[in-house]
């Protein structure tokens, strides 16, 4: 499920969320006329390429968090980080292109080390007030959206706290929904019992209730079906928690198979053309690293021979991709 689907849409909130994703394209694009202004050179040709260039590798490398917690709990550090990190590669990516091409002596050196200097700096800073600002926006009473659970149990209660401890989620829980009574539930004192399965279409009809979490077990398949059957001439929006989370797996989220829904449990990430893309990235990485850091490398080693016994290269059997040693 899209994280940002449960929060009510407003245009606020859009731009904002906008605004957040393609702000370090915008920052890059803006600061190197800018620069080119203060130390009078010449806006030309090339440098319009390089906007370009810049700004299409920003919107592709440097992204925000997919999990709408992340992006909006994120202080200063931890996006000016993530931004210099991912800036550090759209930068090694353009020397690559410079040297390839030889084309860096077109550009001012005054105006390209300003630029890579500030735009991490600027691009962070636009982007943690953008946070602030859209957890304003998503806190408020106007954005806040009521949700119920149909099925009382670990899951639910779990689920439950965890919205109640993410304010900026902007969803309140009512209480749930279960056949069971109270004493046979062992409900937590924070969890409030409205009424039994047949009484939660009426509830959502008469108290504007948005979202509703199925946490009811897989076995109880016709419950589910009913209480759909119950709720289609709504428009609330409905989500099921399979009760397999309840266990701690790796890498958990759905998909299909052939057309079948499958919910992947543990799936290696080096598959088709994932595998062939990061076996690139590796090697084109490792040959633009490798060569400058040669030097370092060699005083390393001399340094390691000289002070310890033994090899200088740790070596270690491992196994790796399909088992392979």
């Amino acid at each position: 499920m899209n994280p940002f689907v449960v929060f009510k849409q407003s245009f606020p909130v859009a731009f904002v969320y906008l605004l957040q994703s393609i702000a370090p394209a915008v920052v890059a694009a803006i600061l190197l006329p800018v620069f080119c202004a203060v130390f009078n050179q010449r806006f030309d040709q090339q440098y319009v390429v390089l906007i370009v260039l810049v700004s299409v590798l920003s919107l592709a490398l440097i992204k925000q968090p997919t999990d709408i917690s992340l992006r909006l709990s994120n202080g200063y550090l931890e996006t000016f980080t993530r931004i210099t990190l991912r800036w550090a590669v759209v930068l090694g990516i353009l020397l690559f292109i410079a040297f390839a091409t030889k084309s860096s002596a077109l550009f001012s050196r005054r105006v390209i080390t300003s630029w890579v200097m500030a735009m991490p700096l600027l691009s962070a800073a636009i982007s943690v007030v953008c946070s602030g600002w859209l957890r304003k926006l998503l806190m408020s009473p106007a954005n806040v959206r009521k949700a119920i659970f149909a099925g009382l149990n670990d899951l639910s209660q779990s689920f439950a706290k965890h919205i109640a401890e993410s304010p900026e989620a902007g969803i309140t829980v009512r209480g749930f929904f279960d056949d069971r009574n109270s004493e046979r539930l062992g409900a937590d004192d924070d969890s409030k019992l409205l009424g039994t399965l047949r009484e939660l279409a009426p509830y959502v009809k008469k108290h504007d209730i948005s979202l509703i979490f199925i946490a009811l077990p897989m076995r109880h398949v016709q419950r589910v079906m009913d209480l759909l059957d119950d709720l289609r001439d709504t428009t609330v929006s409905i989500y099921y928690l399979p009760d397999i989370f309840v266990f701690d797996l790796i890498q958990a989220h759905t998909g299909e198979i052939l057309g079948t829904p499958v919910v992947a449990m543990c799936e290696t990430p080096f598959h088709g053309f994932r595998g062939i893309l990061k076996r690139c990235t590796d090697t084109a990485f490792a040959m633009l690293i490798l060569v400058p850091a040669l030097p370092v490398m060699l005083i390393c080693a001399i340094a390691i021979k000289l002070t310890s016994p033994g090899s200088v290269l740790f070596k270690q059997r491992r196994y790796g991709l399909d088992g392979n040693e």
